[in-house]
């Protein structure tokens, strides 16, 4: 016997026979006398079947009638959200922008699509899908929980949509544009649809063929979904070859815009001066995305008048060097790597005019472009035999294949035609101070690494010498501050004396040590190159004269130590990867401390160039519309077949709109496929900002032809957020005037303000003055009466004209 409960719910109850086992909800034996719809769920009492009625959802195959919905003073309207049944906030995201669709809503909350379903279409699913919907739209809007289970509309809309089946990640634009093609089968109110030709003509310029071919399209299309979402373009193909034009009209649903690419690329940049009193410089330059990082050289010489090759650069992350960058290598590779470009100035004093000038000539005879006064005069750098073994072999941006054929080039960029006695090392930074709750001293990184230049056949005491000038400006200024101006009339060396002389190494300010690179191998027990001891904590460099640069070096191994410096990739792939590097640790506890560390974080901003990151072109939904009206030539994956030419050819395309609907669904084109040379072709997602009005968007500049001024206004928007991999969908929906965001079943109001984000994927607008109360008969698309429909003939009868008065809804075919 069914019977209602307190709550309003229904219920089976069995008066003669009644089951008895285990409760679904509580687990006690006894009788079940209440039962769910489906059948296969029995519980002991009523409160049992509400406790279990969250959990029992997801696995429940009865379905509700959705006429039985109706609105109450507890129904949510709108603002409940959807359980995130794994990997479906894509649909999520989907239903709610529809939901809030309130033109569409409306036509199911009102009951007007019953009449409507089609249960005789083959490309529908005989209204399981439409009823499904209508279900889940009514419990959205009259029902009283705050969390919705789609679960049963999930598994019929899988049912016969098999690409949404299961649980793995979709795109809520397919989701939306499936689902709108689902109901407009379901609900089309022609019953039998007529063949017709899709016709199209030669001449760019001519229209008139465009009514015609949407009322062709009306004569097989006749829906709500149609009435309120469907337009109409054109478009026209032209091939190169023979000249051809190829007009076709056809209708659309959404419109899916591309976002256009900047030619340019904005690479922002550090630029450490050798001298540390003037503070390092952030900032930026355009160059073309085709440019090299010699055109990124160019670009900051003409910036900040230094010379183009006084510096070395290079990328850093966690104050770390990743990778020094190669002239002849792509100015991608900057933006590529989750890593900062640092450009550090060499050492004036090894840096002339004259190697600027030897490098410049040397690039130039590169690129075949030598003047004739240096044509056939060597160039010191180029005596190197591996150096003119790297000419040979050409440039590369794949550092595997850099370091078999091309050692010098790719890593080293020929010293910067520097001499190759002059040695680049890296200068790792760090203090080092006694806390009363360490037991021993504690070291921590102070600034990001440097790079200095030293000469391989220098003593360790010139090499102490060399970091001391290098560091000589943290001293000037404590001097400085304590009145004694004698240190600027001193040289490094008599300086470096006369505030050090005669105290012990383990007195000085900071301890200078070279780092024991042997720990990067990944060799189990590998052992320092300079002292042999497998737990070193890098050696500390004596204050002697008696001991070479070089002779350092020759412990590392027999093969030469060449200008080039540990990077990421290089510590799981080259074992036998050799950096000499060394490590200045300050300690601030020394009674003979005469330096300002600040001057390590003193940062000059250049407002000319630091302002051009805020001057990256500005990307709008006029913009992307411009863009799709705009003449594009198809690519290899999009050839056309011309059928005069009997061949597929890259021609060119142009869209234009000619008709828009009521209710506007604009796709932006996040997703870009590239070809990768291991992986194939792979997608990645464009994180661009795309500002789009709120109200007021006016699409007249882009239509040819419209009754009504096309204004429309935002209502909802569904957001992308991550990668096309590991992404989330939320949404943005106006519901009763405020605008709310939906994030699977969680619910929040929002201000406008928060709704224009980069994480925009699909906007749907609606045309100005089409309000909610406005009768859906008046929006209703019809063939005008008199119009003649010319059917193709179907086996072997004639071809069929008839003049539409009423369209037929029961005829042979």
């Amino acid at each position: 016997m069914e019977l209602r409960s307190a709550k309003g719910e229904f219920i089976f109850q069995y008066e003669k026979t009644q089951k008895k086992g285990k409760c679904d909800n509580c687990y006690r034996y006894s009788s079940l006398p209440v039962a769910c719809r489906c059948k296969a769920a029995f519980y002991c009492s009523a409160e049992c079947m509400s406790g279990d009625k969250k959990y029992h959802l997801l696995k429940c195959d009865a379905k509700e009638d959705a006429l039985e919905y109706k609105e109450t003073d507890k129904s949510v309207m709108g603002e409940a959200g959807l359980q995130n049944l794994g990997n479906t906030c894509y649909m999520n995201s989907g239903l709610q922008c529809l939901s809030n669709t309130t033109l569409l809503s409306r036509y199911f909350l009102s009951d007007l699509y019953v009449k409507d379903i089609n249960l005789d279409n083959p490309l529908g699913s005989r209204g399981e899908v439409v009823d499904a919907y209508a279900r889940l739209i009514k419990a959205l809007w009259y029902g009283t929980e705050y969390v919705i289970t789609p679960y049963s509309f999930k598994q019929t809309f899988g049912k016969h949509h098999t690409s949404f089946e299961g649980l793995s990640q979709q795109d809520s634009q397919e989701f939306v544009s499936t689902l709108m093609d689902s109901l407009h089968e379901d609900l089309n109110r022609v019953k039998v649809k007529p063949y017709i030709e899709n016709k199209t003509t030669v001449d760019p310029e001519d229209n008139s063929m465009a009514d015609e071919a949407w009322y062709n399209h009306l004569a097989r299309n006749q829906s709500v979904i149609v009435d309120l979402m469907h337009g109409q373009y054109k478009s026209v193909v032209h091939c190169p070859n023979c000249k051809k034009y190829s007009v076709a009209f056809d209708p659309f649903s959404s419109i899916t815009l591309p976002l256009p690419s900047s030619k340019q690329r904005l690479i922002k940049f550090t630029y450490v001066p050798y001298n540390l009193s003037r503070g390092v410089i952030k900032g930026a330059v355009k160059v073309d995305k085709k440019a090299t990082v010699d055109g990124v050289r160019e670009k900051v010489g003409e910036l900040l008048k230094v010379k183009k090759y006084g510096a070395s650069y290079v990328l850093l992350s966690a104050n770390t060097f990743d990778r020094y960058l190669c002239r002849e290598q792509k100015s991608k590779i900057i933006s590529k790597y989750n890593s900062q470009l640092y450009i550090q100035e060499i050492n004036p004093k090894y840096f002339t005019d004259e190697v600027e000038k030897k490098v410049t000539e040397l690039v130039k005879s590169r690129n075949g472009l030598a003047t004739e006064e240096s044509k056939g005069k060597e160039i010191n750098s180029t005596n190197n035999p591996e150096v003119k073994k790297a000419e040979v072999s050409g440039p590369t941006d794949d550092w595997r294949t850099a370091r078999n054929t091309c050692p010098i080039k790719d890593h080293d960029d020929d010293n910067n035609g520097l001499s190759h006695d002059l040695l680049r090392v890296c200068v790792n930074v760090y203090t080092t101070a006694n806390y009363s709750y360490w037991s021993k001293a504690f070291s921590e990184r102070r600034t990001f690494n440097r790079l200095i230049y030293a000469k391989r056949s220098h003593s360790l005491r010139q090499l102490h010498l060399e970091v001391f000038a290098y560091l000589r400006p943290l001293f000037d200024s404590a001097l400085e501050s304590e009145g004694l101006s004698f240190a600027a009339r001193m040289s490094d060396e008599e300086l470096f004396d006369k505030l050090f002389g005669g105290v012990e190494e383990s007195e000085l300010p900071y301890e200078l040590r070279v780092v024991n690179v042997a720990k990067r191998l990944l060799v189990f027990g590998a052992k320092c190159f300079f002292c042999g001891n497998a737990e070193c904590e890098n050696c500390l460099v004596p204050l002697t004269e008696n001991v070479k640069v070089q002779d350092l070096l020759d412990r590392m191994g027999p093969e030469p130590v060449k200008n080039d410096y540990y990077y990421f990739e290089h510590r799981f792939y080259n074992a036998d990867k050799r950096e000499f590097e060394l490590e200045v640790r300050f300690n601030v506890d020394k009674k003979y401390w005469k330096g300002d560390l600040t001057l390590l974080d003193k940062t000059t901003e250049d407002i000319n160039t630091t302002s051009m990151a805020d001057k990256e072109e500005e990307i709008t939904v006029d913009t992307c519309l411009s863009q799709f009206s705009n003449c594009e030539t198809l690519d290899e994956d999009n050839l056309w077949y011309c059928t005069t030419c009997n061949d597929s050819v890259k021609a060119s395309k142009r869209m234009e709109i000619l008709r828009c609907p009521p209710i506007l669904v604009l796709h932006l084109k996040r997703f870009k496929v590239k070809e990768n040379a291991i992986f194939g072709k792979t997608s990645t997602r464009l994180n661009v900002l795309v500002n789009f009005p709120l109200r007021d968007l006016d699409l007249s500049p882009y239509i040819k032809k419209y009754e009504k001024p096309p204004i429309y206004d935002l209502y909802a928007v569904s957001n992308h957020y991550g990668s096309i991999d590991f992404g989330h969908y939320t949404a943005f929906a106006i519901n009763r005037g405020v605008w709310h965001e939906y994030d699977d079943s969680g619910v929040s109001k929002v201000t406008e303000d928060n709704v224009c984000t980069s994480a925009a994927y699909v906007l749907f607008y609606r045309l100005r003055g089409m309000t909610d109360d406005v009768d859906l008969k008046l929006l209703e698309q019809k063939i005008p009466e008199g119009h003649a429909i010319k059917e193709l003939p179907i086996g072997g009868k004639e071809a069929v004209s008839y003049t539409h008065l009423t369209l037929p809804t029961n005829r042979e075919v």
